[in-house]
């Protein structure tokens, strides 16, 4: 049994029925197959209605038939086609024999799975998370490299990589002032890169550059300024000692300069008495 097209209504109705229950036009045994396109028309019919194609008359029994086709369907091609009818309904339709413990088993293996993969996601945000939140207070381009490394799609990748071309541009500049040294110059490196790793190395090197030209003056001066600009310098006490020190030779040739001058003015004197009591007697 299979459902066909009415050839009366063109309604669905069954090939076995007795009658079309739409139009009460007889069905079974009163219909035959086109041969050119397949559709269903009454046994009687001499054209079929959709191609127009014209059948042969039955000489027994002055119905019409088809050309190349029995007045009925062959049964093996009906079995084929009813066989067909069933397996596409079978697929259309879910199974109705599945254990239902089978189905919950399904339900609960998505739910774990979905659990497992929303609990490793979370995870994987945290530890992202984390990790930018170390890099706050870091600047080591290592640490920016591996970060970007390890999480390709952060939300934070952009701001990471701003940073790490910042920190490569700042090494870039410390190499090129460690190779001319100016105190002017790594004050200036201090002031544009406040965070750099390198400031302390800057903030050293200042402070032997200043020790080394006050030491190099030796003057009271030059010591208390260097005392005035690095209170807690490597080489604060030293610099006491020798301020100290050099006020005491600079005092000691203060005194020396005093007395050497007070000499020089007593043998002045002496020699304009002496070259004036000559004088005297060469006068009379």
């Amino acid at each position: 049994m299979s459902m066909i097209k009415c050839p009366e209504c063109n309604e669905p109705v069954s090939s076995k029925a007795p009658t079309c229950p739409h139009c009460g036009v007889r069905i079974e045994n009163n219909i035959k197959r086109c041969p050119v396109c397949n559709s269903y028309v009454l046994l009687d019919a001499t054209e079929c209605p959709n191609c127009k194609t014209r059948f042969l008359v039955d000489s027994q029994n002055g119905k019409s038939a088809p050309k190349d086709e029995t007045l009925q369907l062959e049964p093996a091609a009906e079995q084929a086609e009813l066989d067909s009818e069933k397996a596409s309904t079978a697929n259309l339709q879910p199974k109705k024999d599945t254990p239902w413990y089978l189905l919950l088993l399904g339900i609960l293996i998505i739910g774990i799975g979905g659990y497992l993969y929303w609990d490793n996601y979370q995870d994987k945000v945290a530890s992202e998370e984390k990790a930018f939140a170390l890099l706050q207070d870091c600047n080591d381009p290592l640490s920016f490299e591996d970060f970007i490394a390890r999480f390709p799609n952060s939300k934070h990748i952009d701001e990471v990589k701003e940073r790490l071309n910042g920190l490569h541009k700042e090494d870039a500049a410390w190499a090129e002032l460690c190779r001319n040294l100016d105190v002017n110059a790594l004050h200036n490196f201090i002031d544009t890169h406040p965070t750099s790793p390198h400031v302390k190395v800057a903030l050293h090197k200042i402070d032997s550059l200043d020790w080394r030209q006050a030491d190099e003056l030796g003057t009271t001066q030059a010591y208390e300024q260097y005392i005035l600009q690095h209170e807690d310098g490597m080489y604060i006490s030293e610099a006491y000692n020798s301020r100290d020190n050099a006020r005491r030779r600079e005092e000691q040739a203060r005194r020396d300069s005093i007395a050497a001058k007070v000499k020089a003015d007593s043998i002045a004197a002496a020699a304009a008495e002496i070259a004036g009591a000559t004088l005297a007697p060469a006068a009379e």
